[in-house]
């Protein structure tokens, strides 16, 4: 891949002699239509795409004309020029598409080589103004759907043929073919905000333009028509002022395309604008933009800021509100709008409490900022009332935090509700050492994930801490002469040094795609998402199977549950037999609130608490550690943070011999009781002898019906059992 960037002057170079337009994608990812088309020329052309190492990729096409891209200028094309319009883009954009195409190669093609089919190099049209001879070679020589042909036959047959009866995009095509114009797909084209936000509404609704790309010579404009010279007298006068000299390249796209493009991002403001553009100038400096998700939170002016709803600006109002949750220990971020309010809900020690309240209209407006890109978020439709996802990051001095967001729609779609998850991303959090472990379940999982292949699934409800654990894992093992691959869903913390990839089922990059390219990455070591059926447990174990080291994930309370539901879902005799061989550890868990061990304090236990411990081996216990609910300087209520209960189940060759047997939940729990076993709640009550938790948050696992006796009915509880 190359070092860095095209320069300005070489990508000006390239559109004057060539027609290669300059291209910031939306988008990394093609539509399901245009990878369609793409692989059908790849097939006609001889299969392109496989047999080049740096491939030309499909970014958009116009009407039947393909758009491909490649960060590199003066890489050879296979396509002819009359096929495909070439765009040049920058490095991490032209990665992401090769990534995500690579593994569909199959499922397009085949995965054969197609024998090349004899193609016209060139056409030779340029005095040819005949539309109905133009709709013919488009018939002949285009890969067109039948509803295409149909629309162009219908066109045709009507004698007179104008731009609305034929399909949108072929007449731009019509004029690229016969070398008269370059054509754009401003759908996924990213605007140049600043030049657009210099052009006043009514001039681009005049001459509908949109300006897509600038240079320090050069301002790229998709218009309708190329020859108007009173587009380039006008925009040339508008934009003057901030570029100097600069020459307007009107570069071809349909009237309604930018119409439409335009009014979807009509909601971006001054400060996108700006960032937009820097953006765009330090990828023409050959800047590196691995940072460019991160947010940077300015320490020293949110310290002590405290701003007005509606009167600041949104984003100081978002900044303060995100950095109030980091500096607070919060895992989530709750924007909502209630009974005619907006509110933000704060998630700490797994609890929800109200931040802040503000008018609908400044939840409205908070909530447009963030979709539109505000603090360079991305990656949110503006007008997409569906559910979204996205990843971003926030910078505060050194430290730097991973967000997730998600949006989705209430009541009937009369608004959305955001909610923001915060993952540290310092590399000390992912560490076994600090996931409260004791020394022996330290030893029992270090011995497991230092095995060179079998599955280890960790289980819990969604919440529990799971991805923190196997991100930990991942880390400890994660060395130079080890290969990790993960298939996640999705990615919630960058872990250098491995290979991270992301479902992506709108696209379809499944389970299935995925597995094909990653065992092509030859790995040591695979993490794949959450088993949720037999398929993906069937995926789990061949991964296994083949001489890989497989974490997963199992929604199931315990880990004997976890093994029960296994055995479920893989049905075939010898298919269970490779289970047995294969299960290394299960692992359940769950967070609970870590008492404040500064104003912690002693209450005596009650006689059915003494008889509890005593029955679960603690004998001769008469206090353990409480909250206190006045809290101290360090704590909320006497909490402080949250901590992991963790047990942990080893795969011996008892435990194997029984999924071998398809052995029962019962049989299984038993044995794994006369091995030494620890359930959660035993695991519990260690941490509430060592005084982390309170004896009520370790209640909450316990047999309902531990000691009870239908002879002896028991009396009705005093008050209200609390649960930390």
């Amino acid at each position: 891949m190359p070092p860095h960037a095209p320069s300005a002057a070489s990508i000006d170079a390239a559109f004057n002699d060539r027609r290669v337009i300059p291209l910031t994608t939306l988008r990394d990812v093609p539509s399901n239509d245009t990878l369609k088309l793409y692989f059908a020329w790849c097939e006609r052309l001889g299969a392109p795409f496989e047999s080049s190492k740096h491939p030309w990729v499909p970014v958009g096409q116009v009407g039947p004309v393909l758009v491909i891209a490649h960060c590199k200028i003066d890489a050879h094309c296979p396509f002819p020029p009359w096929v495909a319009q070439r765009a040049v883009i920058k490095d991490s954009s032209y990665r992401a598409f090769v990534t995500f195409i690579t593994p569909l190669v199959e499922r397009f093609s085949g995965g054969d080589k197609i024998p090349l089919l004899p193609v016209r190099e060139t056409l030779d049209l340029k005095h040819s103004n005949n539309p109905g001879e133009l709709i013919d070679l488009i018939a002949q020589e285009f890969i067109l759907t039948d509803q295409q042909k149909s629309s162009l036959a219908s066109a045709k047959a009507k004698g007179h043929i104008a731009v609305n009866a034929i399909p949108e995009g072929f007449w731009e095509a019509m004029q690229f073919i016969r070398g008269a114009a370059a054509v754009v797909d401003i759908r996924n084209a990213a605007f140049d905000l600043a030049c657009n936000s210099a052009i006043q509404e009514t001039i681009r609704a005049q001459f509908t333009v949109a300006v897509f790309y600038s240079t320090e010579r050069c301002i790229y404009v998709a218009a309708p028509a190329v020859a108007n010279n009173q587009i380039k007298d006008v925009l040339g006068a508008i934009l003057g002022s901030t570029h100097k000299g600069c020459k307007i390249c009107l570069v071809l796209a349909s009237a309604s395309a930018i119409k439409d493009t335009s009014t979807n991002r009509a909601n971006r403001t001054e400060t996108d604008a700006a960032m937009a553009n820097a953006k765009v100038k330090a990828l023409q400096q050959g800047a590196s933009d691995h940072s460019k998700s991160d947010m940077i939170l300015n320490e020293d002016k949110l310290r002590n800021f405290e701003p007005i709803p509606g009167q600041d600006s949104n984003e100081d109002l978002f900044e303060h509100i995100l950095y109030r949750g980091i500096k607070q220990g919060v895992s989530d971020i709750h924007f909502e709008q209630v009974n005619g309010i907006g509110r933000v809900r704060f998630r700490r020690d797994g609890d929800l409490h109200i931040f802040m309240q503000f008018s609908i209209e400044v939840s409205r407006g908070l909530l447009g900022f963030v979709k539109s890109g505000g603090c360079g978020i991305s990656g949110l439709d503006t007008n997409n009332h569906m559910p979204q996802d996205t990843r971003a990051s926030a910078r505060i001095g050194k430290d730097v935090y991973n967000l997730r967001l998600n949006l989705i729609p209430h009541r009937l779609d009369t608004h959305q509700v955001l909610v923001i998850r915060i993952l540290a991303k310092h590399s000390d959090l992912l560490s076994l050492d600090k996931l409260g472990l004791d020394t022996r379940a330290l030893s029992i999982f270090r011995r497991a994930i230092g095995r060179p292949h079998g599955l280890i699934l960790v289980t819990g409800p969604t919440g529990s801490g799971k991805t923190t654990t196997l991100y930990a894992c991942l880390a400890e093992i994660n060395t130079t002469d080890i290969k990790i691959n993960t298939i996640e869903d999705p990615i919630e913390i960058d872990l250098e040094g491995t290979t991270q990839s992301q479902l992506n089922e709108s696209q379809e990059v499944t389970f299935a795609a995925l597995r094909a390219a990653v065992l092509r990455q030859d790995p040591d070591v695979i993490m794949m998402g959450e088993i949720r059926d037999t398929a993906s447990a069937e995926l789990a174990l061949s991964l296994a199977e083949t001489g890989h080291l497989v974490f997963s994930t199992l929604h199931t309370n315990s880990e004997i549950e976890a093994i029960s539901r296994m055995m479920d879902m893989i049905k075939d005799k010898d298919r269970k037999m490779v289970l047995a061989k294969s299960l290394l550890l299960l692992q359940a868990q769950r967070l609970v609130p870590r008492l404040c061990p500064e104003c912690r304090k002693e209450r005596p236990v009650t006689p059915e608490e003494r008889a509890i411990l005593a029955l679960h081996g603690h004998q001769g216990i008469t206090e353990v550690y409480t909250a206190d609910p006045k809290g101290c300087p360090q704590c909320s209520a006497g909490l402080k943070g949250r901590t992991s209960v963790m047990s942990l189940l080893p795969v011996t060759k008892e435990i194997s011999g029984l999924v071998m047997k398809n052995a029962d939940v019962h049989d299984l729990a038993a044995t794994a009781k006369n091995l030494g076993f620890l359930s959660l709640y035993e695991e519990a009550l260690n941490k509430v002898l060592t005084g982390e938790i309170t004896m009520e948050a370790a209640d909450v696992w316990r047999d309902p019906w531990e000691g009870f006796s239908l002879s002896e009915p028991e009396s009705e509880p005093e008050g209200k059992r609390s649960v930390a």
